[in-house]
């Protein structure tokens, strides 16, 4: 079902969109927390989480991943937003960089469902699509214990290295799908306008 190479990259490329995205849904108040924010900052803040995933869809609509600039100035800023939930960060800054990410998360959640769509037959398609899914919560558990512990002994800003790192390698496997040749429009056979679903995005927006 996911034999070929492209297949299970994309696979992986969605299960890895989804564990950061549920961990930026999961932990990301304990920034907050951290920080000592007033109450009245969390409703904002959840709001504007929640808005990435919708900001996320239009620009996905809108940005052209099958061009190689592009593409790769997408996974070179994802690498960096990480970056700004490291160490004692002021909180504009922090908050800043967890919706910037979100919505790159899910830019790339999209992206990655139509790249896995386009790598399986018709028929499997639910079926590979259930199996990333899973993927990202069998991913998940292991990294949300690594990740406590991590926050409950250094605290959050170091915990936040091991977000980074993820991030890293996502960036890096976004990369790795960039098309080896650009359309043009006496070539117009590149990939088409974006049809995919975010697969397991996040469970926690509803």
């Amino acid at each position: 079902m996911v034999s070929q190479p492209a297949a299970r990259q994309a696979m992986l490329l969605v299960a890895l969109a989804a564990l950061l995205s549920q961990t930026l849904f999961e932990f990301g108040p304990l920034w907050l927390v951290a920080a000592d924010a007033p109450a009245a900052a969390f409703g904002p803040y959840w709001a504007g989480l929640v808005a990435t995933l919708g900001i996320g869809g239009l620009l996905a609509g809108r940005l052209r991943l099958d061009h190689r600039p592009t593409l790769f100035g997408l996974a070179g800023l994802l690498a960096l937003l990480p970056l700004g939930l490291t160490g004692e960060r002021p909180l504009p800054v922090v908050i800043a960089a967890q919706t910037a990410l979100a919505v790159l998360l899910a830019v790339v959640a999209i992206h990655a469902g139509r790249l896995l769509h386009d790598a399986v037959g018709s028929s499997v398609r639910a079926g590979v699509a259930s199996g990333a899914g899973t993927l990202s919560w069998l991913l998940f558990l292991p990294f949300s214990i690594g990740f406590g512990r991590l926050t409950q002994g250094s605290g959050v800003g170091t915990s936040a290295w091991l977000v980074a790192a993820v991030v890293l390698v996502l960036a890096l496997l976004l990369a790795l799908t960039a098309p080896r040749r650009i359309p043009t429009a006496a070539d117009p056979a590149g990939p088409g306008p974006v049809s995919g679903v975010p697969v397991g995005l996040t469970s926690s927006a509803g």
